[in-house]
């Protein structure tokens, strides 16, 4: 009996820890094969649009300064180019907005519409703008967050191109701190595993920020879908329709990145509830064909952060039994962790191009971060898989500042802390092996936590 139980934990143990590393295979793969190929709008031969731009932004509970850096920024676009610019202010009374446009004297086309009771999340916003104005089929929809920044060759692009769906590149525009730092880099590489996904699937995911969409389109889909993650789902609606998504990477926004590890794992959070839910909902449609199971793959990535909470209790239950892994199942453990790091390391060189040390530490901030937040998106993935609701906070940006407290991240240390101690005491040196690196890196992360730099 005992040992068909250290068998089956052990099975179950090298599973989960394959399954923790394969985001890193999936992005190492499609990243390098999203460097081959560069997707650009070709404007010389398209017949300029009939139809009219209208930019969506909506503001919930945004700071002055973020919103007065948004008014100045459209400020620096050409005149000649003629759009819609449609504010959707949530909670917040309009006053500050008004008294932002008369202090940077804004003087351009603008709607203003109020929901004192804000409802559907995001996607709730933009479809009540919809109801409330004048649209044609042929109109183009672009939905702005107000950290972003578009310039006039971004409009003119999108005046001049042909699509129903077109999603730009994001470019990260603030370096304040290594963890924003990292966050650039790391959006950099992103949107080179996006070109990868888009070669191999034809499908790309709608981001919020950026999106321009043909009216018609959207009607085809229903307006925009009114959960957390309404840009990823409208993607997946666009994806059921058989609707051609287009990625040009010569067409890109700025967009702010969270600076500290609060506003970062409050926004992870939130796509990993969203990606998760998403799954739940359309499960049986991903499974239907390959393109769409690579797509399934794509949003599932958050559930890999998961493992490690089960990965820990089977290794406290090794502990207990004083069970010592075999030698053979640490290297199979061992070689295939080494090989998807290693891949994930040559794919980021050669898709980034030379890091420096300082880019090199701006990376490691960001695993660190993943890392510490693992039973925070762990609770915030069980929540989308129960269907249970998920408290949605606009992720801060600029001068405003969130806090949540570091106690799940103490509490989550000790936990790892005393595996390790207590696998060095019963003289389990595979557990021991295992259990280090993740020891090492919550004990570097909790510090830099502690001591605001990370």
């Amino acid at each position: 009996m005992r040992i068909m139980i250290i068998t089956f934990l052990t099975s179950i143990l090298t599973i989960l820890i394959i399954i923790a590393f394969y985001p890193l295979l999936l992005q190492s793969i499609l990243s390098l094969k999203g460097m081959k190929n560069t997707y650009r709008v070709d404007v010389s031969e398209r017949e300029k649009r009939c139809g009219r731009i209208f930019i969506l932004v909506p503001i919930k509970r945004e700071s002055e300064d973020v919103i007065e850096s948004f008014l100045k920024s459209m400020m620096q676009i050409n005149s000649s180019i003629s759009y819609n610019l449609i504010f959707i202010i949530d909670e917040d009374e309009p006053k500050k907005l008004l008294e932002v446009m008369r202090r940077v004297n804004f003087q351009g086309d603008v709607k203003i519409l109020h929901r004192p009771k804000a409802k559907g999340y995001k996607g709730g916003a933009l479809n009540y703008a919809l109801s409330n104005l004048e649209l044609k089929d042929s109109d183009i929809i672009i939905v702005l967050d107000i950290d972003s920044i578009i310039t006039s060759e971004f409009l003119h692009k999108i005046v001049e191109s042909d699509f129903n769906v077109l999603v730009p590149k994001w470019v990260v525009k603030n370096e304040d701190t290594v963890l924003a730092r990292g966050q650039k880099l790391g959006y950099e590489y992103f949107f080179k595993f996006l070109k990868g996904l888009y070669k191999y699937t034809g499908w790309i995911p709608t981001l919020g920020s950026g999106l321009c969409i043909k009216y018609s389109t959207l009607k085809l889909v229903n307006g925009f879908p009114e959960t957390i993650l309404e840009d990823v789902e409208l993607g997946v609606r666009l994806l059921i329709n058989n609707v051609d998504i287009k990625y040009c990477e010569d067409i890109y926004i700025l967009l702010e990145a969270p600076s500290n590890y609060y506003s970062f794992t409050l926004q992870q959070c939130r796509w990993a509830y969203g990606t998760i839910s998403i799954v739940r909902r359309y499960f049986k449609y991903f499974l239907k064909s390959w393109r769409n199971f690579i797509v399934l793959l794509y949003l599932c990535q958050y559930l890999a952060y998961m493992t490690i909470i089960p990965i820990i209790i089977i290794m406290y239950i090794f502990c207990v039994m004083d069970i010592n892994l075999n030698y053979l199942t640490l290297l199979i453990i061992t070689s295939f962790s080494i090989f998807a790091v290693t891949l994930y390391i040559l794919s980021m060189y050669s898709t980034l191009g030379k890091l420096c040390l300082k880019d090199l530490m701006s990376i490691n901030s960001i695993n660190m971060a993943y890392i510490l937040a693992i039973p925070r998106m762990s609770w915030s993935l069980l929540l989308g898989l129960s269907g249970w609701s998920f408290k949605w906070i606009p992720t801060p940006k600029g001068a405003r500042k969130y806090s949540h407290g570091v106690i799940i991240e103490v509490i989550y240390f000790f936990i790892v802390l005393t595996l390790q101690i207590l696998s060095i005491v019963k003289m389990l040196l595979t557990i021991t092996l295992l259990t280090l690196p993740l020891t090492l890196c919550l004990g570097r992360g909790l510090y830099r936590l502690l001591h605001g730099t990370l």
